[in-house]
This record gives structure tokens, C-alpha cells and sequence, in this order.
């Protein structure tokens, strides 16, 4: 991609992909998740905040694979179960490789598995499910709210994160920093926006993306879908 003109050619590789992924989305209509791929979500957005993609999936993978995350795991919650995980997360496992080809630590261990302690016992430990608590009835930002008090160290980009990946709301964005800039390069956004302080901010950068999804005649949820793979494909080819 050129770096001297990329609005024009980043806005038509977006509208390109946007129909693949509106075709991909179709065929996941009608899918609805279990309470147990719905926990596995929650860990998988929790591991996500503050890390890069690679590095959270494989983290997560690893927890998964140790059955670590299962519901019916009667340690899960406890101060052992959360040792446990820190140990694990501390391990060089994880992706993507460093320079000399090893593999790396999760940046967060003992944060993060706290927070998913904390989130288990705010959920499970109180008699609650989320799929009560994120019912299909609720209004999409009704939703993030409700998850974002009951779960312990995500913000309102990884509770939308959650939300679209669990098929529960198509009309939630995630702003990270693909999208951020992204929406800078096409003077969606001020040029300062870099990362999103609070809710109140978070809802006024959405409403600006939604209201350019809503040009395109599309879904905010599919746009931004749409924006991160571009954005990540154009950065990554900037580098090289």
C-alpha cells in the first residue's frame, strides 16, 4: 500500500472486505454461544486488554488446553486456582516469537489472573450466568454496561470485543488503536484521539463510526471488523 495517499485505498480495501465478512456473518446468525464458550470469551477479552492479539491467544489457548477454564473445574476462582495461572502465564510459551526466534511471557500474569478470579466470583459465586445477565432483550450498550460491572479489568472496548464475538450485539465498536487511527486518517476523529479515557468518550467515538458505518450501509460491527484488518495489514507492510 502506498504510504503517501492511503486514505483513499485503505477506505477501499474496508468496503471490499466489508462484503466477505457480511457473507461470513450470515452463516453465524443464528449461532449462540453456551455458558461455558461464553466464560471462555470473558477470559479470552479479559487476557486481551492492554496485549497484543498473538500473545493473548495463545495465552488463552494455553489455559484452555490445561482445562484451567472450565466451569465445572471446582477450584476455579480460588486463590490456588489463580496461583496456578500466574505460574502458567509467567512461562515463556507464548507468541509471537521474539527476535531470537524464542517465545515470550504473558506481560500481565498475576493482574490478569486476578481479574479473572475476581470476574468468577463477581459472576458464578453470586448464583448469576451471563447469559442472564446479557440477555438478548437488552439494548447493546445496556449489555456492556451490565458486563463491565460484573467483570474485573476490562474497560469498554474489551466488553465490546466480547460482545461481538459472542454474537450478542452487531452496533457496539471496538476502538483500539486500529481503529483509532484509522479513523483519524479519514478525519473521523480528532487528531489527538490515541486511546479512549472514559465511557461518556468511548459512546461519542462510536456514535462517529456508526454514523460513518451507516454511509456505507452496513453494520458498525462489521465495519470495524472490517478496519482492523486493513489497518493491521497496512501497518504491518509500513514496517517492512
Amino acid at each position: 500500500m502506498s504510504l503517501m495517499k492511503p486514505t483513499k485505498i485503505l477506505e477501499e480495501t474496508v468496503i471490499e472486505l466489508l462484503g466477505k465478512i457480511s457473507e461470513m456473518n450470515g452463516q453465524n446468525r443464528a449461532t449462540r454461544l453456551t455458558e461455558q464458550q461464553l466464560w471462555e470469551e470473558l477470559v479470552a477479552c479479559i487476557l486481551g486488554s492492554r496485549v497484543v492479539f498473538e500473545t493473548a491467544y495463545s495465552a488463552f489457548s494455553h489455559l484452555k488446553h490445561l482445562g484451567y477454564l472450565s466451569l465445572r473445574n471446582d477450584s476455579l476462582g480460588t486463590v490456588a486456582w489463580q496461583e496456578r495461572v500466574a505460574k502458567e502465564l509467567n512461562r515463556p510459551l507464548f507468541l509471537p516469537p521474539k527476535l531470537d526466534g524464542t517465545t515470550r511471557k504473558y506481560p500481565f500474569p498475576h493482574l490478569r489472573s486476578k481479574h479473572i478470579a475476581k470476574s468468577w466470583e463477581m459472576i458464578y459465586r453470586e448464583g448469576r450466568r451471563l447469559l442472564d445477565l446479557l440477555a438478548q432483550e437488552l439494548e447493546s450498550r445496556q449489555k456492556r454496561v451490565n458486563l463491565m460491572r460484573c467483570a474485573c479489568g476490562i474497560g469498554p472496548k474489551q466488553a465490546s470485543l466480547f460482545l461481538r464475538n459472542s454474537y450478542l450485539a452487531k452496533d457496539v465498536a471496538i476502538l483500539d488503536t486500529h481503529v483509532l487511527r484509522y479513523m483519524v486518517i479519514n478525519r473521523l476523529a480528532k487528531t489527538s484521539v490515541k486511546t479512549v479515557s472514559s465511557l461518556a468518550v468511548y459512546e461519542q467515538i462510536e456514535d462517529c463510526l456508526r454514523r460513518y458505518a451507516d454511509s456505507l450501509r452496513t453494520t458498525l460491527s462489521e465495519l470495524d471488523t472490517a478496519i482492523w484488518i486493513t489497518m493491521r495489514v497496512f501497518l504491518r507492510e509500513a514496517r517492512a
